[in-house]
């Protein structure tokens, strides 16, 4: 009995991939997220927390949406200027201009609801920009060095640490688990490369579908 439950559960799951395949994605709704009459721009998602930049204030401001509650409420409201926000989990990631003069990095705990510096060193006047997030770790371009480096926060160890400081640019930083991506130009011109950073990331895999077909054939063939 519990081998064919497996078998029609595993049975519907490829069918419903395969129609999905023949017949497209299909859009079922469209719904507008801000009614403001100022401008909303750089929208990011997770789960059912939707951020963006918002200029209601006059300056721009990080502001959130909740899709459960239907709610909208403010992340950062400080003085000057707040963009490029990104978001994992119950973390939310800016670039912030509040002390007037240079960019730098900070963040906002969704369910703690406390905001906190990442990059605020005073003696460093250089503009932090371009966060990326994922899990535990923050990369962002940094041009303390004089070049574009990648630098990095651990929001585990609450530690810094430098990504790539070589002599040229780097830029755009994406991250993904213990991986950090970047755009390089230490050949002459624009090159992809890739550091693997010394931490554990637990990921949430599904199952792919060759692995789908073999269990269906192997069940088929037990009958």
């Amino acid at each position: 009995m519990k081998k064919t439950l497996i078998f029609i559960f595993m049975a519907t799951v490829l069918t419903f991939a395969m129609f999905s395949a023949v017949m497209g994605t299909k859009i079922l709704s469209e719904v507008r997220i801000t009614t403001n009459a100022s401008d909303q721009t750089q929208p990011v998602i997770y789960g059912d927390i939707i951020v963006w930049r918002d200029n209601r204030n006059g300056n721009n401001d990080i502001w959130g949406y909740n899709l459960k509650t239907k709610t909208e409420f403010p992340i950062c409201t400080a003085v000057r200027l707040q963009g490029q926000p990104v978001i994992y989990g119950d973390i939310v990631v800016w670039r912030d201009r509040r002390d007037g003069t240079n960019s730098d990095i900070w963040g906002y705990n969704l369910k703690t609801k406390t905001e906190f510096a990442i990059t605020s060193d005073p003696n460093d006047t250089t503009d932090k920009t371009a966060p990326a997030i994922y899990g535990y770790i923050i990369a962002w371009e940094d041009p303390r060095n004089g070049n574009t480096d990648i630098y990095g926060y651990n929001l585990d160890t609450k530690q810094e640490f430098a990504i790539t400081t070589d002599t040229f640019q780097q830029e755009n930083p994406s991250v993904y688990c213990g991986r950090v991506v970047y755009q390089d130009n230490r050949n002459g011109d624009w090159d992809i490369y890739l550091s693997n950073l010394d931490v554990v990331c637990e990921e949430h895999k599904s199952l792919p579908i060759d692995k789908i077909m073999k269990i269906l054939e192997k069940n088929k063939n037990k009958k």
